[in-house]
């Protein structure tokens, strides 16, 4: 019975081993988050990033919080008779096995609000949230208030 027993345990973990590797890679993957220092705590800021969705379905970025901010919002740039002005857009789609930019110029997250100052060489933490992939946080670098982004590796 000893040896019934135990060799029943083996069999079981060994057969939830398999089930435990297989656990899916997340749907959406966050490429190089970045914020850009803030003057003081007066002006707004602004995050990019990069958004993989590695699912064969669209997903949608519906959501944006900052514990360091009052006020977060999903922005696109638009420039019209060589004016350039920032539009809320509420939410940004990223295609089945797509990416979506978010860079200056383009589509990014406007910080406002702030509670505390945004200081280059430090990181903050966003927390975002899809309409499929649900929420999740990333840890930002930030950078120099005039800033275009990382340099290339």
């Amino acid at each position: 019975m000893r040896t019934l027993g135990h060799a029943l345990a083996v069999l079981l973990s060994v057969a939830i081993v398999p089930v435990a590797l297989a656990t899916p890679q997340k749907s959406i993957s966050i490429e190089t988050p970045w914020v850009r220092a803030s003057v003081g705590v007066t002006g707004p800021t602004a995050a990019f990033m990069t958004i993989v969705n590695r699912s064969s379905k669209p997903d949608r970025l519906i959501k944006v919080r900052a514990a360091f901010a009052g006020m977060v919002q999903i922005h696109r740039t638009v420039v019209k008779n060589d004016q350039a002005r920032m539009m809320h857009v509420g939410q940004i789609d990223i295609p089945a096995g797509g990416k979506a930019l978010l860079q200056p110029g383009g589509y990014h997250i406007m910080i406002m609000r702030l509670k505390k100052p945004v200081v280059k060489g430090t990181k903050v933490k966003l927390t975002l949230t899809f309409m499929r992939a649900g929420e999740m946080t990333v840890e930002a670098e930030v950078l120099s208030h005039g800033s275009r982004g990382p340099k290339p590796r």
